[in-house]
């Protein structure tokens, strides 16, 4: 049961040869017990459609929803869904390996119909706060610019203006560019401590 409580699954019983007059007391975890009616059934039906509605992430649910509709874009990405791979034997077989669905994924950031990270709406935020959930997090936020822009952006959180900063010479610049413009400066150590 605590299984597809954790999955937030509906649990229904069917009784099919137990028979009684009194309210059976549910099970921890169990949505209902049915006998057969119509009612029940209806019952039934709704929660398993509720339940596959809301089992995609928001913004996963949103994309694939996107990707059915065939929309085109003249702006970025620039391959146009992969057809610009297509052109090239080389290319086919890049787009043939990953298959279609990547590339008419890979849209642009700026398509409002997909949400907006920047100023959190939409599919994007429903879900920043599904992760948030998932994490057991007060609030949770997507960087999607790669790991040096996420790496700044947890020194710019992390650090202020005269903090002192040690770390591995053997670093990612990004470390180090975070910390020069956060903390004002670092004193890396000179080797390798790994």
């Amino acid at each position: 049961m605590a299984f597809l409580r954790c999955l937030s699954a509906p649990v229904f019983i069917y009784r099919c040869f137990l028979y009684s007059e009194h309210v059976v007391e549910l099970p921890a975890g169990v949505t209902a017990v049915i006998n057969g009616n119509e009612q029940q059934w209806l019952e039934l039906e709704s929660a398993a459609c509720q339940y596959e509605e809301n089992l995609l992430p928001p913004f996963y649910d949103t994309l694939t929803q996107y990707v059915e509709m065939g929309n085109s874009t003249f702006a970025c990405p620039g391959h146009q869904h992969g057809a610009f791979f297509k052109k090239h034997p080389a290319g086919r077989h890049f787009y043939d390996f990953f298959g279609e669905n990547v590339f008419r994924a890979d849209m642009c950031n700026a398509d409002v119909k997909l949400g907006d990270l920047l100023i959190h709406e939409g599919s994007a935020k429903d879900a920043q706060k599904f992760a948030a959930k998932v994490f057991h997090a007060d609030k949770t936020y997507f960087v999607l610019n790669g790991t040096s822009a996420a790496n700044k952006v947890v020194t710019n959180a992390l650090l202020t203006r005269g903090d002192l900063v040690l770390f591995d010479r053997n670093n990612h610049k990004s470390n180090h560019h975070g910390a020069l413009i956060q903390a004002g400066g670092d004193a890396g150590l000179s080797g390798s401590f790994t």
